[in-house]
């Protein structure tokens, strides 16, 4: 299972909380954590660099878990308030199965061209999103 969340904005006891409840094998953040790069590291969570973040994470990053290619993103650079295009076009350049990004707070599940595009909200609101298989669930 693939745990993924976003803009949990410093609550580490939030992120702590659902890893322990659902104990994934991988765990995805899509920025705004502003934690320090030790707290990613200390509790394996792969993320991205978000707008409020000042850790040395990546802006994008594409990695292959669990026979699925994801694409992470925060979505700040990519007008994510308007559309999915972009992230849609660097996806493909990616050869990406799943898209996940945040920002907007706002949770989202949407199949485009075969690739899924998860926003799972934001954690400081209790929002994340699950991989198994292949079953998406928005939490």
């Amino acid at each position: 299972m693939i745990l993924v969340f976003s803009d949990y904005h410093r609550h580490e006891n939030d992120v702590l909380r659902i890893i322990d409840r659902h104990q994934p094998n991988h765990i995805l953040c899509c920025g705004d954590g502003e934690s320090n790069i030790e707290f990613y590291d200390e509790n394996k969570i792969i993320s991205v660099a978000g707008n409020c973040d000042y850790a040395n994470l990546p802006m994008v990053l594409t990695v292959e878990v669990e026979g699925k290619r994801i694409l992470l993103a925060h979505g700040h650079l990519h007008n994510v308030y308007f559309d999915i295009f972009k992230l849609y076009l660097l996806a493909k350049e990616a050869n990406a199965t799943h898209v996940c990004y945040g920002h907007t707070h706002q949770q989202m599940l949407e199949e485009y061209e075969g690739i899924y595009f998860i926003n799972p909200g934001a954690l400081k609101d209790d929002n994340y999103a699950l991989i198994k298989e292949d079953k998406i669930s928005l939490k």
